[in-house]
């Protein structure tokens, strides 16, 4: 019957489809192969014919064919670059750049407007070792988008509130600009990059933060987490990476009050915005944490908490780092430790009410029991003074820094000749002043108000120590020149 077929339909596009049948029928996979491909030429605006060559070389394993194929029928139904665009990717995987390129030229001819084109060029040249030309790459494809963005856009008043997946590419591509500028010391350059990313947020329609940025991907990401392949981030976590991103850049001009804005808002978009509230999910897959933001929040958590830390307020740094470590980058893992010591150990010297509990009476007793101890060490001081002895080689300035970097305990200790001493704490600007007496590898410090302190030390050559305080804090003093 379909020999007959074939004999009335000859040298129809229809008549070739069926032949190519038969043929695979016959498992003569070159005979069909030829038939599908005259079928095409006989009429090249058959979907049919179009769409059954695209399935025959997907079928027989002719990928790289099957997508140009596709491309090509595809323009018949709408204008498209996307299975060079897949093509593309693929080779661009493989490091086959020429290959990656020769499909980009092609997706460029099938639809001009595609920012996806140039973005994928700009990776493409970066592998191959072309920066500048990957640069004007990335600019294109940004200049496109912002074209693109500005179509509809009202004439006066606000912006559009628009899908966050709008603003995938942009984003990518300023970051992809601003990370060579960084590095070149373009400071200036890359921080309008940034903020122009950071700009994005306030025109993204509501409920943004959890939307899948798949426009955000480029061919050279890498697989995260020992997934297999890789997956879009979150909107949150994008936005949030571009204020990390931006509080680096001002912290590293010196705009420390700036910087420090930006890392608030980027922590704001993770997991400190749902501190103490249920996190909860359905069988659908539908949560209320879905928007939260990753890796970007959490390093911003940190860098937070380090200048509150800095500024003593233990309490709203430890707040601040509420599930900091679940996405926290490992490289970043041994400061946030560090970081929790030390607000342990600020914690666990800040001033108490030794009164707590007591009544009226207890305390008055307390009170003058305590001014009575005072007045003793003063003069123990005093008797001290008369006989309080340094060692030659201790008599200098020194510089006082704590093991743990996060502990805002520098101080600069100055001890004369006479056995009189001065430590200037440079984190409140207290100053101690007295007599020292040295025995033993122990500083023995008797302060003017009554105070007495304890530190050892142990000399590591001529200009360097190593202090501990009474405390266990341990310090590296050494001696200013």
């Amino acid at each position: 019957a379909m020999e007959a077929a074939i004999k009335v339909t000859k040298g129809t596009v229809e008549g070739y489809l069926i032949q190519a049948d038969l043929d695979l029928w016959d498992n003569k996979l070159d005979a069909a192969q030829a038939a599908l491909q005259q079928a095409v030429r006989l009429d090249p605006k058959s979907l049919e014919a179009q769409d059954q060559l695209v399935q025959f070389y997907a079928k027989t394993g002719q990928q790289d064919k099957a997508e140009e194929q596709q491309a090509i029928a595809r323009q018949l139904i709408h204008t498209t670059a996307a299975p060079m665009l897949r093509l593309a990717w693929g080779r661009a995987n493989k490091t086959a750049w020429q290959a990656a390129k020769a499909a980009l030229a092609s997706a460029r001819q099938l639809d001009p407007t595609d920012a996806r084109t140039p973005a994928y060029l700009g990776v493409v040249l970066e592998g191959d070792g072309k920066t500048t030309d990957a640069a004007v790459a990335f600019r294109t494809a940004l200049a496109l988008e912002e074209a693109r963005l500005r179509l509809d856009e009202p004439r006066s008043g606000q912006p559009l509130r628009r899908d966050a997946l709008d603003f995938g590419l942009p984003i990518q591509a300023r970051f992809r600009l601003a990370k060579p500028l960084e590095q070149a010391g373009k400071a200036d350059d890359a921080l309008a990059l940034y903020q122009g990313a950071v700009g994005y947020e306030p025109r993204m329609a509501r409920g943004w933060e959890s939307r899948q940025m798949f426009s955000a991907m480029l061919p050279d990401q890498q697989p995260e987490g020992g997934a297999v392949v890789p997956a879009p981030v979150n909107a949150a976590t994008l936005v949030a990476d571009a204020h990390l991103r931006l509080g680096k850049i001002l912290s590293a001009t010196g705009k420390r009050d700036e910087a420090i804005q930006q890392f608030t808002a980027a922590a704001n978009l993770g997991p400190l915005r749902m501190a103490g509230i249920p996190q909860i999910g359905n069988a659908r897959g539908d949560t209320n944490f879905g928007g939260l933001a990753g890796a970007p929040a959490s390093e911003a958590q940190l860098y937070v908490a380090k200048e509150l830390v800095a500024k003593g307020d233990v309490e709203t740094a430890s707040r601040m780092l509420y599930e900091a470590g679940r996405n926290l980058p490992d490289n970043l893992r041994g400061d946030l430790n560090e970081l929790n010591m030390a607000m342990a150990r600020m914690h666990s010297v800040q001033p108490r009410d030794v009164y707590a509990g007591m009544n009226d009476e207890r305390r008055s007793y307390a009170e003058l029991q305590h001014q009575r101890d005072l007045q003793r060490n003063k003069m123990a001081a005093e008797r001290l003074g008369r006989t309080a002895k340094v060692l030659p080689e201790l008599v200098g300035v020194w510089e006082l820094t704590p093991d743990n970097k996060f502990l805002p305990w520098n101080k600069t200790l100055t001890i004369q000749a006479n056995a009189d001493y001065m430590l200037v704490s440079k984190n409140n600007n207290s100053t101690s002043r007295g007599k020292m007496d040295m025995k033993g590898g122990q500083m023995m410090m008797l302060d003017e108000t009554g105070q007495i302190g304890t530190m050892y030390y142990e000399f590591v050559d001529r200009n360097v120590l190593h202090i501990t305080d009474l405390d266990g804090t341990k310090y590296e003093a050494r001696r200013r020149p």
